[in-house]
């Protein structure tokens, strides 16, 4: 009986904590995977495909190591192949860990890009709170577009499979979400 509140209590220290894998406090919130969820748009469209020809970030790979269990894509704030995106639409993309912490900010900030319907960069800053202080929006990346995104245009968004959780688990493929921008 020692041994089974001894286990149960450390489960419940690693629940309350960040870094352990499974979620728990990290998980923010109790969304299913991504691919088999619409997200919160008012478009229903595809989930977002793999993109093995994308390589923002330094390519793919991964394999969700550490932690348990592989880090996840929870929801977006764009769908794939979604049209009529408002201009000012926030690009956010919310995960299943903390994806801001200190210790792999630099990692995730490198793990995202976009480009044009002619395959053209497009300048992006990727924003990441501090996980210290807003904890609420630990699982969260914001991609905002340097000088804003131009009317009937088509962009895709590509995020490295490396993004990685405090946890040290990553997403383990690329993934690319392409929408076109509402005409004027």
């Amino acid at each position: 009986m020692k041994i089974l509140a001894i286990v149960l209590a450390a489960a419940m220290i690693c629940m309350a904590f960040a870094g352990c894998g499974g979620g728990g406090a990290e998980q923010g919130n109790s969304s299913p995977d991504l691919a088999s969820t619409e997200t919160p748009t008012s478009n229903s469209s595809p989930t977002p495909s793999p993109d093995p020809s994308a390589s923002p970030g330094g390519g793919g790979g991964g394999g969700g190591t550490g932690g348990g269990g592989g880090l996840t894509l929870d929801s977006s704030t764009v769908s794939n192949n979604e049209t009529d995106v408002e201009l000012t639409r926030e690009l956010n993309f919310v995960f299943s860990n903390n994806v801001t912490n200190l210790t792999v900010k630099d990692n995730n900030e490198s793990c995202f890009s976009m480009t044009d319907e002619t395959g053209a960069q497009v300048q992006i800053n990727v924003i990441l709170a501090d996980d210290q202080l807003e904890r609420d929006l630990r699982n969260d990346i914001l991609i905002e577009v340097i000088g804003g995104m131009e009317p009937g245009k088509t962009y895709t968004i590509h995020i490295s499979g490396n993004v990685m959780a405090r946890n040290e688990a990553t997403l383990g493929e690329d993934i690319s979400f392409t929408f076109t921008t509402a005409a004027e």
